[in-house]
């Protein structure tokens, strides 16, 4: 029953962030309740891969487990830190730990990797198809953000304006940077 209680905790983050995300966990604790619900897509995706990719299954589950489980929580990891660093030192807004910061993170992360398996659909879906999936996706991502926001704020004792200016931070940082790279390719490409 442990497994169902952090699933429907997760959910519960998911459907009433303002309501279920302000319990701080350990980084260890907050780990664990990723790793169980990474768990509940699990359940559908081999069935929806089988059913459009046939063959592929070993190579393709092989990809996923590596994304989900290894990857992704390295990255909410980093992408916790970086938050935190920006929120705690550069701004001085928030007033909470690092755990608490990894357990916003964690919470962000249940929309997207509840809805993971839809991605792994748009990759072999028709392009009318993938274009309807990709809006469902960007809905997803927009809800991860509100969530994320939510629980920052929860978490770190602040207001949610500072929890998403500090959330959109490195999105500015590295379109910025982004900008600046392939404005300076442009420029050599063309001789100037």
């Amino acid at each position: 029953m442990i497994l169902v209680d952090d699933i429907k905790k997760g959910v519960s983050a998911i459907l009433h962030p303002n309501k279920s995300t302000g319990t701080t966990m350990s980084i260890g604790a907050a780990a664990v309740m990723y790793y169980k619900f990474a768990f509940l897509p699990l359940l559908v995706l081999p069935i929806v891969i089988e059913l459009l990719l046939g063959g592929f299954l070993g190579a393709i589950s092989i990809s996923i487990i590596l994304v989900q489980y290894i990857f992704y929580p390295i990255g909410l990891l980093i992408g916790a830190g970086i938050l935190f660093f920006i929120g705690k030192y550069l701004f001085r807004w928030f007033k909470g730990t690092f755990s608490g910061a990894f357990t916003a993170t964690v919470y962000g992360a249940f929309p997207s990797l509840l809805f993971a398996w839809i991605s792994y659909i748009m990759l072999y879906a028709s392009l009318h198809v993938g274009e309807v999936i990709g809006i469902i996706i960007d809905v997803i991502d927009l809800w991860s953000l509100y969530v994320i926001v939510v629980a920052f704020s929860r978490q770190q004792k602040c207001t949610k304006l500072q929890s998403l200016i500090v959330a959109l931070v490195p999105v500015i940082i590295v379109a910025i940077i982004a900008f600046l790279v392939l404005g300076s390719v442009a420029l050599s490409s063309t001789g100037l």
